[in-house]
């Protein structure tokens, strides 16, 4: 019984991990001096390859028989569904300030984009895709409380402060002193908190 949750945990753990190594400025310069042709299309192939194992990961888990931890009331699931379907809103309201066909790499950027967008969401929070995830997650958990769900919430939950520092990491290099004044300024999380 405990070897699936940890399976399904350690499987959360590696994607979160494969997501920020190919995210990662190292990688990216390598695949760019080593295969050039692979780096033209490294963002397609980057979405591709997340999207899949992400869809694969996710069916795997909606198949699996889910045990639960507890019954939550109706008034849980109401409450859980709304915290879910706001962090659902807040991934797609975060990444509808970003150039979409860039992003997802079906169109090269034309010339590298140096401005720190700190408008919108992220005049809130630095992380808003972020926690459109983590509420999306611990809604998601709430509402269905399946030991194999909790495994995901819990690799999620461990993943999110070192995927928020690594991409931290990347921006203070891209932008310098202009993201350590927007940090000094704007949480990560939650507004005025944390």
């Amino acid at each position: 019984m405990i070897w699936h949750p940890l399976t399904v945990f350690l499987s959360w753990l590696a994607y979160f991990a494969m997501h920020s190594l190919l995210a990662a400025g190292a990688v990216k310069k390598w695949t760019e001096k080593n295969a050039p042709v692979l780096y033209r299309y490294y963002r397609l192939i980057y979405n591709v390859v997340a999207t899949g194992l992400l869809i694969w990961l996710s069916l795997w888990l909606v198949r699996s028989e889910q045990v639960l931890l507890f019954e939550p009331p109706l008034w849980l699931r109401v409450i859980s569904g709304g915290v879910a379907a706001t962090g659902l809103w807040l991934v797609g309201a975060s990444l509808y300030g970003y150039d979409l066909g860039e992003f997802l790499g079906i169109r090269s950027a034309t010339a590298p984009d140096d401005t720190l967008r700190v408008s919108g969401l992220n005049a809130r929070v630095r992380h808003p895709l972020y926690l459109g995830i983590l509420l999306a997650v611990v809604g998601g958990w709430l509402l269905w409380p399946g030991i194999d769900v909790s495994a995901v919430a819990a690799a999620t939950l461990c993943y999110l402060p070192a995927g928020i520092y690594w991409e931290e990491q990347k921006l203070l290099l891209y932008f310098g002193d202009a993201y350590r004044e927007y940090r000094r300024r704007v949480k990560r999380l939650i507004p005025g908190v944390w």
